[in-house]
């Protein structure tokens, strides 16, 4: 799984909580997941001044965002992508293309209810590494099943 589930021994993320900011921490660290959710995302995508909305199950992978994102933009799914989950590029923790062996967690071994996504989340993709075409990503709704 993509991010870590809460486990009993918390000791390493304790002792650093008096030296940060609670944001900073969360933005540092995985995000703890308590439950996953299981529904419809609906994410608002800018590429410039090009904006869509995409939905997408809970279920699907994140190379079945990027294929969605493929298409929409009218791409040719012939470059490496990755998605930076903090929103900002070249950041840990990232999901990659399952090709890209390099960085990140494969795209398509993780779906989009393992991530923790939350509604106002943002997040980045960069396709093709060398024009990096970056589109921005946030959960403008969520959909319970």
């Amino acid at each position: 799984m993509f991010f870590y589930q809460d486990d009993e021994d918390n000791s390493f993320i304790d002792i650093f909580k008096d030296l940060f900011e609670a944001e900073d921490l969360e933005q540092t660290f995985a995000r703890k997941i308590e439950e996953p959710f299981q529904g419809t995302y609906t994410f608002r995508t800018t590429l410039g001044d090009a904006t869509t909305k995409i939905q997408c199950s809970a279920e699907y992978t994140m190379e079945d965002l990027h294929n969605a994102l493929q298409e929409a933009y009218g791409f040719w799914n012939d470059h490496l992508y990755s998605f930076f989950m903090t929103g900002q590029a070249w950041t840990e923790p990232s999901i990659s293309s399952p090709e890209d062996w390099m960085s990140g967690q494969p795209a398509d071994e993780v779906t989009l209810s393992e991530t923790g996504l939350k509604q106002g989340d943002t997040i980045l993709y960069i396709y093709d590494y060398g024009a990096e075409w970056r589109v921005e990503i946030e959960v403008e709704e969520m959909v319970e099943k």
